[in-house]
């Protein structure tokens, strides 16, 4: 039996313990532990196979959209990408970043080192579905279950017929 086969099967069998001790037992410390095994496991299976999966964190979600090399407007293909992406954290995922609503306050150019770099900064809210996930770092928590004014700084990449976010902080 190889290791992935054994990871599944443990997976498989955690996943049974975590459906048992909220059932029969709401000891929130037992279904706390088996959840982060859970999670653990999750994490060995998505490292091992290299293959996305529903578990991994939507936010290293690498958005790309194709652009049209008439447009010469950067900061219209950036706030594209950027919307493709919260669409993305709204409609396609499963995990604990998802979100019901976003909106775009603003998106600044910060550099362009050469045609196939840029950098831009992006002020935004959203409303997620767990909000402490999006508590950290920056942004206000409202009252009514958006998290408001967060900052990231995003560096994308283009090529001749497309635009990759490939990575983001929260400071430059």
């Amino acid at each position: 039996m190889n290791k992935k086969t054994l990871l599944a099967i443990i997976f498989i069998i955690t996943l049974l313990f975590i459906g048992c001790g909220e059932t029969k037992d709401n000891n929130s410390s037992k279904v706390s532990l088996q959840k982060e095994t859970l999670n653990s496991v999750k994490r060995t299976l998505d490292a091992e196979s290299g293959i996305p999966s529903p578990f991994e964190s939507s936010l290293n979600y690498k958005q790309s959209i194709s652009i049209n090399k008439g447009i010469n407007d950067i900061t219209s293909i950036c706030t594209s990408l950027f919307t493709e992406y919260l669409n993305h954290l709204k409609n396609d995922i499963i995990d604990e970043y998802k979100i019901s609503d976003y909106k775009i306050n603003e998106i600044k150019m910060l550099s362009s080192s050469n045609d196939s770099s840029l950098k831009f900064r992006v002020n935004f809210s959203v409303k997620p579905t767990v909000m402490k996930n999006w508590l950290v770092a920056n942004g206000v928590q409202g009252s009514d279950g958006w998290m408001n004014n967060k900052i990231w700084f995003i560096t994308a990449s283009m090529s001749d017929d497309k635009i990759t976010m490939e990575n983001f902080a929260t400071s430059p």
